[in-house]
């Protein structure tokens, strides 16, 4: 009789558990899987929406893909573009999480400045840096590099320049998000763990690299992931 209780309650155990993974397991197959399989399945046939007819073709969509330069020049472009801003929107992210974590002064200015990019419009943040970016003396960046003494290049259109001045302004763009995540997790790290290696004559870089980033390191495979899903885009 209590072998099967307990397996009753199991039964109902199990089912509450199902009961509460239900909504999201339906949102997932809904949102995610079946608009994924019906992308893979519409990229295999021949679509002409005037008429409203289709028709299989296989791999033939991504053999033309393959073969049109402007693809492999895009693909290109989107990897160099996503190699300058994944390493630089983690590397600032955690250094300005670790000082506004550190309670030093003005962190309160320093907050509002690095998440106001954030709720930005896309639209007006491309707006403005254009206006800023202008090529010429007439540019207010190259304005202000005139008064010490230097030319600056047409941010835009020169090559090199261009993909770096996109990288930098997305890098400010979303720097605020990163920020704000790595707060969370450097607020919650052990302090008696930390402390307790400052006893032990742990100077700052040591402290870092043995104490802090190991127990930082979930956040930053996190942030990492989310990050480059981002610049792939």
């Amino acid at each position: 009789m209590q072998k099967g209780s307990l397996t009753t309650n199991h039964r109902q155990e199990a089912l509450i558990g199902w009961a509460f993974i239900a909504p999201q397991m339906a949102g997932f197959f809904l949102f995610v899987l079946l608009p994924l399989g019906s992308v893979f399945l519409y990229s295999l046939q021949e679509k002409n929406l005037l008429f409203g007819t289709s028709a299989f073709i296989g791999l033939g969509n991504f053999r033309t893909l393959a073969k049109d330069p402007l693809f492999i020049k895009s693909l290109l472009n989107t990897l160099v573009f996503s190699s300058g801003v994944v390493p630089l929107n983690l590397l600032f992210s955690l250094l300005l999480a670790l000082y506004l974590g550190a309670g030093s002064r003005g962190t309160g200015f320093v907050r509002g400045i690095i998440f106001l990019p954030v709720v930005t419009s896309g639209v007006a943040w491309a707006i403005v840096w254009k206006y800023l970016l202008q090529g010429g003396a007439d540019g207010p960046v190259n304005y202000v590099l005139g008064l010490f003494g230097l030319q600056g290049p047409n941010w835009l259109f020169e090559s090199g320049w261009a993909m770096t001045s996109v990288i930098v302004t997305r890098v400010l763009k979303n720097l605020g998000m990163n920020v704000l995540i790595f707060m969370g997790a450097v607020m919650n790290m052990p302090g008696d763990v930390i402390e307790a290696a400052h006893i032990d004559g742990a100077k700052r870089f040591t402290l870092f690299f043995k104490i802090k980033l190991p127990l930082l390191m979930p956040t930053v495979m996190m942030v990492s992931i989310v990050t480059i899903i981002g610049s792939m885009r």
